[in-house]
């Protein structure tokens, strides 16, 4: 998924980012004069970001400090930022870029396309560049080498990691790494995803993220020997 909605209608001016990654791609695109929010979670690169209004954090914006800022841009990803909240920018006629790379191609694309937006494509070009190359570096080194099992904890207490469609899992393919927990679904409730519960997976839930099992760390260990 990438959109504009409403699109925009001219370059803009005044941009809110609630993405960390994509705050990081518009200050090195020249934007930092143009960027008037952004997230908690947005600490880099320092010390610019210190600068910049917080609008709280990704998962609970303050919607209405958002629209004091009056920008003319909003940047957000489907999963990690909530649909309530871009909805209701869109509905006061703010334009919000929606983004949801789930592979390495798919950010870069996603980079090319906020240049684009933006209209930096000149500032973004060197970057872009780099990825690219990187990318078919890499990916001629690891094509024929066996690959690496690996196991990518993303949380503790409980232990969680990531399933194939996410952009690590993608990342670390690319780079040759065999994610051991691939195929595996988080599953609802919490005893069915440890496998303490006569059910498997919960079918009344069917809003909830998939992509990050909770798992036990001997579970890990059969799995990596």
């Amino acid at each position: 998924m990438l959109t504009i909605t409403p699109p925009l209608q001219r370059t803009p001016q005044r941009i809110v980012a609630l993405v960390p990654n994509l705050t990081e791609a518009l200050f090195t695109f020249g934007l930092e004069q143009h960027i008037v929010g952004i997230t908690d979670y947005c600490t880099e690169p320092q010390p610019q970001v210190r600068t910049k209004v917080c609008i709280g954090g990704i998962k609970n914006p303050d919607v209405e400090a958002i629209l004091q800022l009056t920008p003319d841009l909003v940047v957000a990803n489907v999963k990690e930022n909530r649909r309530e909240d871009i909805e209701f920018l869109q509905s006061r006629g703010i334009s919000v870029f929606i983004c949801f790379p789930q592979t390495v191609v798919e950010a870069i694309v996603t980079l090319r396309a906020l240049a684009q937006a933006t209209r930096t494509e000149e500032q973004a070009l060197p970057v872009l560049a780099r990825l690219n190359s990187a990318y078919e570096h890499t990916t001629a080194l690891t094509t024929r080498r066996r690959k690496v099992r690996v196991f990518c904890p993303v949380w503790k207490h409980p232990w969680m990691t990531i399933n194939q469609d996410t952009f690590i899992h993608d990342m670390l393919a690319i780079c040759g790494g065999a994610n051991v927990f691939a195929k595996r679904e988080r599953r609802f409730p919490l005893a069915a995803d440890l496998g303490q519960h006569p059910g498997l997976l919960d079918t009344r839930v069917t809003e909830r993220d998939r992509r990050y099992p909770r798992i036990w760390l001997d579970e890990m260990a059969r799995l990596m020997t």
